[in-house]
């Protein structure tokens, strides 16, 4: 057995990270699985520079002294709600990116994107064509075959080190004007093919939760997948307001809700489901529900729970609909309906 050391670039923090701090650090993770997989003792570095003159100088600039400016690059779930909170009303559109794999202080540290329509005349349509490459060159067919084999929570861990220690990696936080296509549909844009980047699918799991409860009741869900291993490897909070309209079964409410992007384990489903269901019982202690239009893993209990006017629903669908004609495989699920030709499908259930 071999000693291997291999570190990346010391990189600065004083601006944005670019194309190639991903690129460096991802080959030098590659080389350490590498020579891991040889049986070699691998060392692999990796850091920052917070003190050079390079910091204070970009620090100054932006009106901070060096260690807030380095400081601000992080934050923890307390302290995103608490800023989201002083941005959502001055601010039609919002969204804001999770780190759902960071534990301890920094559980739940994110980033927040926010803006306003503008009034400039310009009525052109334009940045709404889905890109056929990145912009790196690379075509979009060709990065779902690279991201099965890479893409896990080891990956995903790198990169939002990246984005948390240097700044931003998106190219989509800024100051300028962008159009709504490139802000509403910002995965289709960057990544059109992101359905097929997990090798077994992926669950998307999303909780709403009333606004009182949301840093605790968050923070809980995330230490649940932790405590299970099933983490979300991309992770999104949206503010909500109560839209106040008279539907039997209404998914906002005034709070947040945050999705989670859980990569589906063939091997480990009864052990994923078993975790959705602990989800699933902590929303409904927080007053809070999940949303039908992801992946709900839930039973007849939650969903009573989670929907107080379930049983109005269910008895007009008795009333109109006695023969069930019009039924989905997660009616079946939740309902528990098994006949021939209609069975509840099994892998969804403990």
């Amino acid at each position: 057995m071999n000693n291997f050391y291999i570190t990346t670039p010391i990189y600065y923090v004083n601006d944005s990270p670019h194309i190639g701090h991903c690129y460096t650090t991802i080959a030098c993770d590659i080389l350490s699985r590498f020579h891991k997989l040889k049986g070699d003792e691998v060392y692999f570095l990796s850091g920052t520079d917070e003190h050079g003159q390079k910091v204070e100088k970009a620090a100054i600039k932006s009106s901070l002294k060096p260690n807030d400016f380095v400081d601000k690059m992080s934050k923890n779930f307390k302290e995103l709600i608490e800023e989201y909170e002083t941005i959502k009303g001055d601010y039609e559109y919002s969204i804001a990116w999770i780190d759902a794999i960071k534990s301890g202080k920094g559980l739940g540290r994110g980033e927040i994107n926010f803006g306003n329509l503008i009034n400039d005349n310009d009525y052109t349509i334009h940045d709404h064509e889905i890109p056929k490459r990145l912009s790196i060159g690379i075509s979009n067919d060709f990065v779902p075959l690279i991201t099965k084999r890479i893409l896990n929570a080891h990956t995903m861990k790198l990169v939002n080190w990246l984005q948390i220690n240097l700044g931003s990696m998106s190219s989509d936080v800024q100051k300028t004007k962008v159009s709504l296509s490139k802000y509403h549909y910002l995965m289709d844009m960057k990544f059109p093919k992101y359905n097929f980047f997990f090798k077994h699918g992926f669950f998307e799991y999303q909780a709403i939760l009333p606004i009182q409860f949301c840093m605790k009741g968050f923070e809980e869900l995330l230490k649940i997948t932790h405590k299970y291993g099933f983490y979300s490897l991309m992770s999104s909070l949206k503010a909500y307001r109560n839209q106040k309209e008279d539907f039997l079964l209404h998914f906002p409410l005034e709070g947040f809700s945050m999705t989670m992007d859980i990569p589906k384990e063939e091997n480990k489903i009864s052990q994923q489901v078993k975790m959705f269901f602990e989800m699933n019982e902590k929303v409904i202690e927080y007053g809070g529900r999940i949303n039908f239009g992801k992946t709900p893993i839930l039973n007849l209990e939650h969903f009573e729970n989670m929907y107080p006017n379930s049983k109005e629903f269910i008895n007009i669908k008795n009333k109109y609909d006695p023969d069930y004609l019009f039924e989905s495989n997660m009616f079946r699920r939740i309902m528990n309906i098994t006949r021939e030709g209609c069975e509840v499908p099994s892998i969804y259930s403990i």
